[in-house]
């Protein structure tokens, strides 16, 4: 890894900023190697990441040494984002070269990854409007605040990190998500992220992370982060970014049933893509959770030319007419 950042570092074009007086900045390379090696190790704490280099002997190795305080770390951070895609796309062209994969089939999947938030580090909406009225000088009634649940206390009571301008910023930032989300609740510690369900059928407090993967070498070859909580429209941008880094259309691409919807198939016939997206029942199937009853859904199959299910006794079943039942459509496909 220090080897390879060293051999492509001058490709990126990274400008050193030579301060005229005070403490000299970090050499930038050496930041970067920081940086994409905690990255490896599954370190996000720029806290830790600071005490691994005091430590550390990998991590004084890899950064030359040098021991940035946490905020300097955060700083580059920032700053450095955007190189870890052109690191990724040079990973990819080398793994091309060295003829390791050809990139012809590329698996795309998602995962809930939990922010670094509790489902507790919560602030209502009531509670943000509250204190932005009170932080622009308007009268409030002093007894609401009292009542503020521990979260917006946070923000009422930390007088020596954040100014009131600070803090009325932050608050403006929570108030905008709530109208972009239409949730109830925004976490404090990340504003950005969503109350989604996890694996497990828990709820928490996350993002929904896709990946693009090359199937022969488990390369990665594309993330994308976003807010959604399902994985259904997910596919045309994650595979975008995937076409993007590895600098072709890979022959095929395949997705859990999750993706199997129009978007996804279009996407495919417009990019020229072989698609493998399993339907929900050869999934059934394949891990043995069929329905056993004959009449089951799991048992009928749709002929999309002639717009009809057939039934397992070999019928037709026509649409004939939708009706509502407790606030729900429901279709009714007589045979015939």
């Amino acid at each position: 890894m220090v080897d390879f950042i060293e051999e492509f570092y001058p490709i990126l074009g990274i400008k050193e900023n030579k301060k005229k007086g005070g403490r000299p900045s970090y050499p930038p390379c050496s930041m970067l190697k920081l940086l994409v090696y905690a990255k490896i190790d599954h370190i996000e704490s720029a806290r830790v990441i600071a005490e691994m280099t005091k430590y550390h002997d990998i991590y004084k190795f890899v950064c030359d040494r040098i021991k940035p305080s946490e905020r300097s770390i955060q700083r580059y951070r920032d700053e450095f984002g955007r190189y870890y895609e052109v690191l990724l796309q040079m990973t990819l062209k080398m793994a091309v070269k060295k003829g390791f994969t050809e990139f012809n089939h590329v698996v795309v999947d998602g995962t809930i990854k939990k922010a670094f938030n509790s489902n507790q580090n919560m602030i209502s909406k009531k509670e943000t409007n509250l204190l932005v009225q009170f932080y622009k000088g308007l009268e409030v009634d002093l007894k609401k605040l009292e009542k503020l649940n521990k979260p917006a206390q946070k923000i009422l009571n930390d007088d020596k990190e954040m100014s009131n301008d600070e803090k009325l910023e932050i608050l403006y930032d929570i108030r905008t998500q709530f109208k972009f989300t239409g949730q109830d609740k925004i976490p404090m510690n990340d504003i950005e992220a969503r109350m989604m369900k996890g694996k497990k059928g828990n709820f928490l407090v996350a993002y929904n992370i896709q990946s693009a993967v090359d199937y022969d070498t488990k390369l990665i070859c594309a993330l994308n982060v976003t807010q959604n909580p399902t994985d259904h429209y997910q596919l045309p941008e994650v595979a975008d970014k995937a076409i993007n880094n590895i600098g072709k259309v890979p022959k095929h691409m395949s997705a859990d049933t999750i993706y199997l919807n129009q978007i996804s198939l279009s996407y495919f016939v417009n990019k020229g893509i072989d698609g493998l997206i399993p339907t929900r029942k050869q999934s059934k199937e394949k891990i043995g959770k069929l329905n056993p009853n004959q009449f089951h859904k799991d048992h009928f199959y749709y002929i999309s030319d002639l717009d009809l299910f057939m039934c397992p006794s070999g019928q037709p079943m026509y649409f004939y007419k939708e009706y509502t039942h407790n606030q729900t459509k429901n279709q009714t496909n007589p045979t015939k």
